[in-house]
């Protein structure tokens, strides 16, 4: 048996009474699997025998393979892997509470992970570790447990929903612009100078030593080794490293870091972090192109220049290597001849729009401006957030339909239900569901049934107040459900709200 609090304990008649304690499948009885994690709190480093449908972040049994790489190609089980989904920066480490980049909960998590699923997309690209206090590392090799814990319901909540991740490490050094993750960051944990961090024979040691604790990692709540992990499409080295003009990363520090990833996770694929900027065919060093650790290149391409992706992609398949576009936006029609290309060409696996932000924990969105009026996207779209806002989720969900072969008029997702809220006065506040379009508000009357009086949208900042009663009534009780894009009222798990006094 197994202590936990008692809101974990799953009531199942189906449970196996003696919860035994398992390693491997063949230790649970026919009907059992070995399962980890039964809830968000609960150390998924001890595995129980149980139905499978008890099973929330998955099982030690499962065969969800790694990608791999056949020449210019990505495979999901021998067949042609593409993709068109979004980076979601605020995945590991999210920006959008003001201040110091925080941990999202797993609620958020989870709803990102949704809001992306439903969406078509397959892979999410996060945003990278963070350097400093607070953050991934906070010293040389010193490891902020409270952040590596988020990556772990990152990675176990995708793994859940089966979500790739593609995680760059470290971000460029833009000079006076300041960016999280800035590899300068991770120079000053040693009082070295960002000139030194490609060259710098402690700050590579040091680096390798972050790769080698990310690789070694037990996931505290799925328990399995980061790799061994098929959630993780790839490691990138980094993000825009040598930006625009260049010049890149040196050859041999990237070859280095690939090398190293490999030695610890063979079966894990490596995108090389370096920018192919304003040329690829320039920037990118033909010693990585050529090298057998780097598997997966990439570009930006903001201003929807279709002609130079599709000569880099070309570029880049000369050598056998697959190429993704990693970011592009923000406009709908950037986004949709950027898809365009995509789908035409083979040798390009897929594209991530940047970029979608989550519903909030404390009701409404995290939102973030961008160039030109734009802003995040967000499912299934409001048109209040900002240009395009309204039409760009659809849009990536359509690409993503066509690249994977299934029809058009796949039915969007249902809802799921909503997984918190509150009463503060007169106001209701809950946290939203990935995919719902709006919600339906109801009170329970006189006659024990509940009388809708309010349908509410919840596409406002976060923090908002997402419903108003007016009625001043004492000992009220609400119930929220979301409504699906087409309609339909969620009829399971409605969300119950109780109000003593106004």
């Amino acid at each position: 048996m197994t202590c936990r609090p008692s809101s974990e304990c799953i009531q199942s008649d189906h449970f196996q009474a003696s919860t035994n304690l398992c390693q491997r499948p063949s230790d649970c009885s026919d009907g059992f699997v070995c399962c980890s994690g039964s809830g968000l709190q609960f150390s998924a480093n001890v595995t129980t025998c149980r139905p499978v449908s008890d099973c929330p972040f998955g099982t030690n049994n499962e065969t969800w393979t790694f990608i791999t790489r056949n020449g210019t190609q990505l495979l999901e089980n021998g067949e042609p892997y593409r993709f068109a989904s979004f980076n979601v920066p605020g995945l590991l480490l999210t920006e959008d509470r003001g201040g110091q980049w925080v941990s999202p909960t797993p609620e958020e998590q989870e709803d990102a992970i949704l809001s992306v699923k439903g969406a078509e997309g397959r892979v999410i690209r996060t945003y990278t570790l963070g350097f400093g206090k607070g953050y991934h590392l906070t010293g040389p090799r010193e490891y902020n447990e409270q952040a590596f814990v988020a990556m772990d319901h990152a990675l176990a909540l995708a793994r859940k929903h089966k979500i790739r991740l593609l995680i760059p490490i470290v971000n460029n050094h833009w000079g006076k612009i300041k960016l999280f993750g800035d590899y300068a960051d991770f120079a000053a944990l040693r009082s070295k100078d960002p000139s030194e961090f490609f060259t710098d024979h402690q700050l590579r040691a040091d680096f390798k030593d972050l790769l080698s604790f990310l690789l070694q990692r037990n996931n505290t709540v799925n328990g399995i080794l980061y790799k061994e992990d098929s959630t993780i499409l790839a490691l990138q080295t980094g993000n825009e490293l040598g930006g625009y003009a260049g010049p890149p990363p040196p050859s041999d520090w990237t070859i280095e870091m690939a090398q190293h990833i490999k030695s610890l996770a063979p079966k894990m694929l490596v995108a090389d972090g370096s920018f192919g900027g304003s040329d690829a065919i320039k920037l990118l060093r033909k010693e990585c192109l050529t090298h057998p650790s780097l598997d997966l290149f990439s570009n930006h391409y903001y201003d929807a220049d279709t002609s130079r992706l599709s000569r880099e992609a070309d570029h880049v398949a000369q050598f056998k290597k697959a190429f993704v576009v990693a970011e592009f936006g923000f406009s709908l029609k950037a986004v949709k001849s950027i898809f365009d290309v995509i789908y035409k060409k083979p040798v390009i696996s897929g594209g991530l729009v940047w970029s979608l932000r989550y519903h909030s924990r404390d009701g409404g969105f995290y939102q973030h401006a961008e160039d030109g009026g734009y802003n995040s996207f967000h499912v299934p779209g409001f048109s209040v957030f900002g240009r395009d806002g309204d039409t760009m989720a659809m849009t990536v969900r359509s690409y993503g339909l066509r690249l994977v072969g299934k029809p058009l008029n796949t039915p969007f997702p249902m809802p799921n239900p909503i997984p918190h809220g509150i009463v503060k006065g007169n106001a209701l506040v809950w946290m939203g569901a990935a995919w719902a379009a709006a919600y339906e508000v109801s009170i329970l009357s006189k006659n024990n049934t509940f009388v809708p009086v309010g349908r509410v949208s919840d596409a406002k900042p976060s923090g908002s107040m997402l419903f108003l009663d007016e009625s001043n009534q004492t000992n009220q009780t609400f119930r929220v459900r979301p409504i699906s894009v087409n309609g339909t009222i969620l009829q399971s798990y409605p969300l119950i709200l109780w109000r003593l006094s106004p």
